[in-house]
């Protein structure tokens, strides 16, 4: 605990200039969910999207609906977002400090991934003070606690994808990259911005192996109501399996691969 804590306050410097224009990260947030209302809003008044497909009344539902994703999908990209943090370390030449000290890479991670989060919560608090407002109401106890186990279990299976990415920025060099890439792919192949029940067949079997499209699926259920793909016992037991794995295979990837830096030397950042 004493290593995390001196480590979080070791980059603080490092981590603030990701979020230096506080307001603008704060608003953005609200500008990701105009487009696709104004979508909605306008497709329903012309008959062409029925928003009752997904148990959606109305376009005040659907931003609720939208309201819930961003606010899950900002904890769950926010750890991959750390593999910046390791590309900047590399490219000031720092990485050796970093890669010969005694902390563990799972301690490097909790540490950036801890900042990562508080970043996250702060940016997103009028997000989350609106979601709250407008859905106090559905909120039972035993919802709540379902809500919080999804989430967790959610942030774990996002450590898996964070682990293998910073294997593979070991060896490739570029894993910022392929940072981008699932970040920017994986939102609307899980279902932030529609039900992936609507997707292609094929992208359809691609977003039931990633355990968020199950977990934003659950949350948007406690708190709207909203039709879930499978049934609610089957889709959190997936959830908690696809978890499982893709933390444990996280692991041993990246153990394998930082066994590979080691040996052959991590050149050309």
């Amino acid at each position: 605990m004493v290593a995390i804590l001196g480590l979080l306050k070791a980059n603080f410097k490092t981590s603030t200039r990701y979020s230096i224009d506080w307001w603008g990260s704060i608003i953005s947030p609200l500008f990701t969910i105009l487009p696709s209302a104004l979508i909605v809003f306008y497709s329903s008044k012309r008959g062409i999207l029925p928003l009752n497909l997904f148990n959606i009344k109305s376009i005040y539902d659907y931003i609720k609906y939208m309201l819930i994703g961003v606010c899950y999908w900002g904890y769950v990209e926010v750890l991959w977002s750390t593999i910046f943090m390791l590309r900047d370390y590399m490219k000031i030449g720092q990485f050796e400090d970093i890669f010969a000290s005694p902390l563990k890479a799972s301690q490097n991670i909790l540490g950036w991934s801890i900042m990562g989060i508080s970043r996250v919560t702060i940016e997103s608090l009028p997000l989350i003070f609106i979601t709250v407002f407008i859905n106090i109401v559905n909120i039972s106890l035993i919802n709540f606690i379902l809500i919080i186990c999804t989430f967790i279990v959610s942030i774990l299976a996002s450590f898996g994808m964070t682990f293998i990415i910073f294997g593979i920025t070991l060896i490739f060099k570029d894993g910022d990259q392929l940072a981008s890439l699932i970040g920017n792919s994986t939102p609307f192949l899980c279902g932030l911005y529609f039900p992936v029940t609507l997707l292609p067949l094929g992208l359809k079997q691609i977003s039931y192996v990633f355990p968020f499209t199950w977990g934003i699926d659950i949350i948007r259920n406690l708190l709207l109501n909203t039709n879930t793909i499978l049934n609610f016992k089957y889709e959190f037991i997936l959830l908690f399996v696809f978890s499982l794995i893709y933390i444990t295979f996280g692991i041993i990837i990246y153990k394998k691969l930082e066994f590979k830096a080691r040996k052959i030397g991590v050149k050309g950042f």
